[in-house]
């Protein structure tokens, strides 16, 4: 389900968006009066927020059983993903972004599982990415190795397993 579904599905509107522009009513998408608060009227997604963000986005701001972290961490997308489009990256396409509050922490080196956790607690709804879209597309979408087959006979006998 795309983020037109989505929205459609929101006020049982057939075409909230437009296709090209990617331009949001949120007049027409104000299930519970926050997304209208916090995306603006005439919202426009960064052109860089792959599709799956954008509809978890557009949940977070639709749905009614969603957390102030789960507030924060959409806004920390948006604010990441504006800032790719506009350049602010463009002198750390090595580093790793920290967004917490609509703003830059730091820049950094990719930190180990246990380091996000603790950032995760210690900064609830905190946006932990690499700027290079090929590493971050690696870390958003981690390749997971096909699970491998095995194929058993029972013996002529019919007691034992041969693998």
């Amino acid at each position: 389900m795309g983020i037109m579904d989505y929205m459609a599905h929101a006020k049982g509107e057939s075409t909230i968006i437009t296709p090209a522009s990617e331009t949001v009513n949120v007049e027409a998408v104000n299930v519970e009066g926050n997304a209208e608060d916090r995306m603006g009227n005439d919202f426009r997604w960064p052109t860089s927020m792959p599709q799956n963000t954008r509809d978890q986005v557009f949940w977070v701001f639709t749905d009614n059983d969603v957390t102030e972290d789960d507030q924060e961490y959409a806004l920390n997308c948006i604010y990441f993903y504006n800032s790719l489009d506009n350049g602010m990256f463009d002198e750390h396409k090595q580093d790793w972004v920290l967004v917490y509050k609509q703003s830059v922490v730091e820049y950094g080196e990719k930190k180990s599982n246990k380091q996000r956790s603790d950032l995760d607690r210690e900064m609830p709804g905190a946006l932990y990415l690499p700027v290079d879209s090929l590493l971050r597309g690696e870390f958003l979408n981690p390749k997971i190795p096909a699970a491998r087959a095995v194929l058993s006979q029972r013996s002529a006998g019919g007691g034992e397993y041969m693998v």
